[in-house]
């Protein structure tokens, strides 16, 4: 899975930020590094850094 940076066109649809989170290609799945809420899976990037995987489209395959 490939992810591209959310930009000033395509914000982050959970914290509404332009920077930092992004999405996959068919923007499926989002990684937010700024917001937890129930539905986001935790995980962790080398550095240690917590972030979020949203699943945003229901037909999306389970990849996270």
């Amino acid at each position: 899975m490939s992810f591209e940076s959310v930009s000033a066109k395509n914000k982050c649809v959970i914290c509404g930020h332009d920077s930092w989170c992004s999405y996959t290609h068919d923007e499926s799945y989002l990684i937010c590094r700024r917001e937890q809420h129930q539905n986001a899976k935790v995980k962790f990037d080398t550095n240690g850094n917590e972030y979020y995987v949203y699943k945003l489209n229901e037909g999306a395959k389970n990849e996270q």
